[in-house]
């Protein structure tokens, strides 16, 4: 008995074409003629009805598991990845705090005796903004491009200690360091905070261990921005791949000595983003779920499958999740679905360790280089993966994860930053959405058994 087909009509793909039932009068044809014959019309003429079998896909939108897991890499924590974070966006907050080492400051040009007053001209505070926040258009003036902020220092009330963020601002001295600062006056990827020069000269006199806190003040556009750390191996990031010939890529220190007419520049030993505050990772599917970057966040489905009739042939299985632009933020990254077992979707807050994710998951598909601001519905192709869970190839019970391109995703992994680098968040709508919102596994198979059966 010929196979049913069911056709899937989803958002980007095209409608299947229906299966055409040829009936004969009591002759079985071979419409191409013998086999050892090359194709031709002989017979066509003999057949009597057509009948067009066209169902509708099976539509999944039940999550009766869900996961939300922070993935950790240990082996890059907050302190040494290679992006500095100031502002607040979407939940998410952070200020920059470094720690300076001034007795370890003096380079073969400087020494001891030119640090006095009447010869320190200029000290200032310079952050290099990563490229690709020098190219946002500013909320306050569309048409012109790069963030507009307004810098605060502060001197800690210690150096701070690498290993406590994520977490709080520290404790810290309220009177201000820089001298008031004119957004205006800041060049493309390079911001410099005028110090005042007594503070400076007291700083390397001292030769002690200072910690600055740099904090957003009242500034004129909102949002997160990212600036290079001392940690950073990417120049590229700052300039787009334009030659850069400064010393210190991190927050640094810079100073005329008059004397001698040289730029003096003093590198920081440790800095770090405080991330004071973290969007909430939104505990069940109801309420939708995130793939967020540098501190990751990534998401755990398990659809039913119940509607699904048995012995079907899997034609085509469509991952279908939308993602709310008007939330959503950060640079262009991939999103890459794998298989998992459902025995890994701990409990939403459980922490899973990025070397963990790698032996857990096996990766099925993905799409690169998406627009977290403009992505609206994306669509995997998982057609294998749900046709091997329905066969039962694996023991125990498989969903999906949605995750950013990392290193073992080796196809998705194309863009010389890892997850790491920048900080970027989707927000895709749950299954409380309206329902053209909603994620959803959509299946199109054809029935293995008779005509009347297969499909919905």
């Amino acid at each position: 008995m010929p196979r049913q087909l069911a056709t899937l009509e989803g958002h980007g793909l095209r409608k299947a074409s229906p299966f055409l039932v040829l009936v004969s009068t009591g002759l079985v044809l071979l419409v191409a003629g013998c086999t050892s014959d090359p194709p031709n019309t002989v017979g066509v003429g003999l057949v009597d009805t057509q009948i067009e079998v066209e169902l509708e896909p099976v539509v999944s939108t039940q999550i009766p598991r869900y996961t939300a897991r922070p993935v950790k890499n240990v082996e890059v924590p907050v302190h040494n990845q290679y992006a500095l974070y100031m502002g607040d966006q979407e939940g998410n907050a952070s200020a920059i705090v470094v720690n300076y080492d001034f007795a370890e400051a003096f380079d073969d040009s400087v020494t001891i005796d030119m640090i006095r007053q009447d010869n320190i001209q200029s000290p200032r505070l310079r952050l290099m903004i990563l490229h690709f926040y020098q190219n946002l258009p500013r909320p306050s003036d569309p048409d012109v491009s790069g963030l507009q902020k307004v810098y605060e220092v502060y001197q800690l009330e210690a150096p701070f200690d690498s290993t406590a963020f994520p977490g709080p601002i520290p404790a810290y001295d309220p009177q201000p360091l820089n001298v008031s600062f004119d957004p205006d006056e800041a060049e493309d990827y390079l911001v410099e905070i005028d110090l005042y020069n007594q503070d400076f000269v007291e700083w390397v006199l001292s030769g002690a261990k200072v910690g600055f806190l740099i904090m957003e003040g009242d500034s004129p556009d909102p949002g997160l921005i990212g600036m290079s750390a001392r940690d950073n191996k990417l120049p590229s990031s700052i300039l787009g791949g334009e030659p850069i010939t400064e010393r210190v890529l991190g927050p640094a220190l810079l100073a005329r000595v008059i004397d001698i007419d040289y730029e003096w520049s003093i590198a920081p030993y440790a800095d770090a983003s405080t991330f004071n505050e973290i969007s909430t990772i939104p505990a069940a599917a109801d309420d939708g779920f995130m793939v967020r970057t540098c501190l990751r966040a990534y998401p755990g489905l398990l659809f039913d499958y119940s509607e699904l009739p048995p012995d079907v042939f899997i034609n085509r299985a469509v991952l279908s999740v939308t993602n709310d632009t008007t939330t959503a933020f950060g640079n262009l990254e991939s999103l890459v679905v794998s298989e998992m077992d459902t025995i890994y979707f701990a409990a939403p807050g459980d922490t899973l360790l990025l070397t963990d994710l790698n032996r857990y998951t096996y990766n099925i598909t993905g799409w690169n280089s998406l627009d977290p601001t403009r992505l609206r519905t994306v669509e995997f192709d998982v057609t294998t993966a749900v046709q091997r869970i329905i066969n039962n190839v694996y023991e125990g019970t498989r969903g999906f994860m949605i995750t950013a391109g990392e290193d073992f995703y080796p196809t998705y992994d194309i863009s010389g930053t890892d997850p790491d680098f920048y900080f970027i968040q989707f927000n895709f709508f749950g299954t409380s959405a309206p329902d053209s919102l909603r994620p959803k596994l959509k299946i199109t198979y054809s029935g293995l058994g008779d005509l009347g059966g297969g499909g919905r």
